[in-house]
């Protein structure tokens, strides 16, 4: 032991990093704060975003069939988003 504490003088301690890894910590640190998170939806706001995209979808076209249940398919009918013949293209039973 005192010999391996005698060899320090010559042999410091060897860092706790690879020397790569230091220079990309350091730049990390530095940068700034990530943005704050967006706003939590309500679950009633987050059904309506989500029949709202669903009716872009089915308008565009683009809606798989298995993207839509049978229950969102008739509610975005009866709310008038999409009509029966755009379910139709996509394939959607309703």
């Amino acid at each position: 032991i005192t010999e391996a504490e005698a060899s320090r003088d010559v042999h410091p301690e060897p860092p706790a990093l690879p020397k790569a890894l230091t220079p990309w910590m350091q730049r990390a640190a530095a940068r700034t704060p990530a943005p704050p998170a967006a706003p939590k939806l309500s679950p009633q706001e987050a059904h309506e975003f989500t029949l709202k995209t669903r009716a872009d979808w089915i308008a565009k076209g683009t809606c798989p069939p298995s993207m839509v249940s049978v229950s969102q398919a008739q509610e975005l009918l009866h709310r008038g988003m999409v009509t029966a013949d755009q379910l139709r293209k996509c394939g959607i039973v309703s």
